[in-house]
């Protein structure tokens, strides 16, 4: 082989490894980028929100996306307070690289899934101190969410909190010396709203003591007149419903503790309800231990 033969040889070998390389960067640069599993959908709800290439502040924005845009949530998310939260931007022309959002710039999460989507709706529970608006909106979600998932566990917790939210708003009603017809359609709500047990099951212990409560509302005299000109009564009341509030919300976490701490600060304004809560919580460690 003479040098011209041999340059010629070395000229296309390196033409063939320049040419495999850039094919190779190409592949790389323009292959799609495979769709992740996705255990819900939230949604934009601010004018524009950045997908971040990782979480934190130092995070370089991937691409802006618009007010109404869906992602795919690709972790749970635990709460609110959580700032980040790792999506993929998913439609029927383009794929995102997965990245992370702000979860304060989205909303309107969903799952097909039932736990997630227990999990998700609970990021929307109002605080005890919301407005009887964002209290009615929150109800309207858990209906939605158990005739969604009617028959799982649960579209039963949504039910039971659902008629926690009715019978709370009556009984604030009635405390502030509003006629009947301003709340027993909330008290026959919440009442309807009562999931029963299962066939054969008992029910809980946390629906029979809403369920008792609820009937004790509804065969009391109406004190109306009589708390309209007290005002130390209906701040008493007021305060009796927040703690009971806080109380039932903990008893649904299994906060056992915290619950009696509640029933103590109830004792000095009602002993009665604060003697029903301990009893509530020692069935329950008792329906526990069995």
């Amino acid at each position: 082989m003479n040098r011209i033969q041999k340059q010629m040889t070395i000229g296309i070998v390196l033409g063939l490894v320049v040419f495999s390389i850039g094919a190779a960067l190409v592949y790389l640069l323009t292959r799609p980028v495979p769709v992740e599993k996705a255990i819900g959908t939230a949604v934009v709800q601010t004018s524009s929100a950045a997908l971040l290439d990782q979480q934190g502040e130092s995070g370089k924005t991937m691409r802006a996306l618009p007010q109404g845009a869906v992602v795919n949530l690709l972790e749970r998310l635990r709460s609110r307070e959580q700032p980040f939260v790792r999506v993929q931007f998913v439609n029927a022309r383009d794929v995102s690289k997965p990245g992370y959002m702000r979860t304060a710039e989205l909303g309107q999460w969903t799952s097909p899934d039932a736990p997630t989507a227990w999990e998700l709706l609970a990021l929307s529970r109002p605080a005890i101190t919301s407005s009887e608006g964002d209290r009615r909106r929150f109800i309207q979600q858990l209906t939605q969410f158990s005739e969604r998932f009617t028959g799982t566990p649960e579209a039963h917790q949504a039910n039971l909190e659902r008629a926690r939210l009715y019978y709370g708003l009556a009984n604030e009603a009635k405390a502030a010396g509003k006629p009947a017809a301003d709340w027993k359609a909330d008290l026959a709500s919440a009442k309807a709203a009562i999931p029963n047990p299962a066939p054969g099951a008992a029910e809980s212990v946390e629906a029979a003591t809403l369920r008792k409560e609820i009937e004790t509302l509804e065969s009391s005299e109406s004190k109306a007149s009589h708390l309209a000109a007290d005002p130390a009564s209906v701040q008493r009341a007021l305060q009796i419903q927040q703690l009971e509030l806080a109380a039932r919300q903990l008893y649904r976490d299994g906060e056992w503790e915290k619950v009696l701490d509640i029933a103590n600060r109830m004792s000095s304004i009602d002993p009665n309800r604060a003697r029903a809560w301990r009893a509530t919580v020692q069935n329950a460690l008792k329906e526990l231990s069995k």
